[in-house]
């Protein structure tokens, strides 16, 4: 299968989080269009049997449009945070036979829109022989707080803004929902966000996964599809905008 949706999920100390999960689950299983079977993969860090088996009956349920499931695994970081959960899901997959793309998600965002045939032309995009620079389409709204320069490259039919890693602003990596290439994920090994000598967290803390993963794109390491683009003609910049995902939920995963 050329797609796979990689759910991230971790249930944490807050029971409202298998909420969370599920009503992101179907909102996925619902607004995913595709003629062809995707892979859902769970990548869970250390959630309790009956958290996985609610996001599982949620993606079961099929809607009257969407997508067909072709594989449902799931991978377990057990409790050593987003970047072991990261590295986790990606080793399991890769012993399976990888896709080409991957749509990652984390449990507390929806998908309040249908995405189909864009998410096809994201797809083509980054198979155009002139963008095989490009490993990530990033698919919620931009955040900064320095100055964000970009440059503007058309492919599959479509304007791309690639966000340029030379920017006084760091967050050119996001963890917010994306569309990654598999080569991007293989060329990056991720930082197991165990973090407590730093600063004293009994778990791994999100923030320095993308810290981590936003300063070595700053440091324009070298290696295959780097580059970071946005879809201008189909995403708002603002989320006040109405962004195709949106982020719901104040309960955190950690401690």
């Amino acid at each position: 299968m050329s797609l796979a949706i990689v759910f991230y999920t971790a249930q944490g100390p807050a029971a409202r989080r298998t909420k969370y999960a599920v009503e992101a689950a179907r909102f996925l299983r619902q607004n995913v269009v595709s003629p062809d079977p995707i892979w859902w993969h769970i990548a869970d860090d250390g959630s309790s049997p009956e958290h996985l088996e609610a996001i599982r009956i949620a993606t079961m349920q099929k809607p009257p449009y969407g997508h067909e499931i072709g594989h449902w695994t799931v991978s377990n970081s057990d409790g050593r945070g987003y970047g072991a959960n990261i590295n986790a899901a990606r080793d399991f997959m890769q012993a399976q036979g990888p896709p080409e793309f991957l749509l990652c998600v984390e449990d507390d965002w929806r998908l309040a829109k249908p995405l189909g045939e864009e998410l096809v032309k994201m797809m083509e995009m980054m198979r155009d022989p002139t963008m095989e620079d490009v490993g990530m389409v990033r698919l919620s709204y931009i955040a900064y707080t320095s100055p964000l320069y970009g440059l503007f490259r058309f492919a599959a039919d479509r304007q791309w803004l690639e966000l340029r890693r030379d920017s006084e602003e760091g967050f050119i990596f996001s963890g917010n929902p994306r569309l990654e290439h598999w080569d991007f994920q293989q060329d990056f090994r991720w930082k197991d966000s165990k973090m407590e000598l730093q600063h004293g967290r009994g778990r791994g803390w999100p923030g320095d996964y993308e810290l981590d993963a936003a300063y070595r794109l700053k440091l324009r390491e070298p290696g295959p599809r780097r580059e970071v683009v946005w879809p201008i003609d189909v995403l708002p910049a603002s989320a006040a905008a109405g962004s195709i995902f949106q982020h719901f939920g104040s309960e955190r995963s950690f401690e």
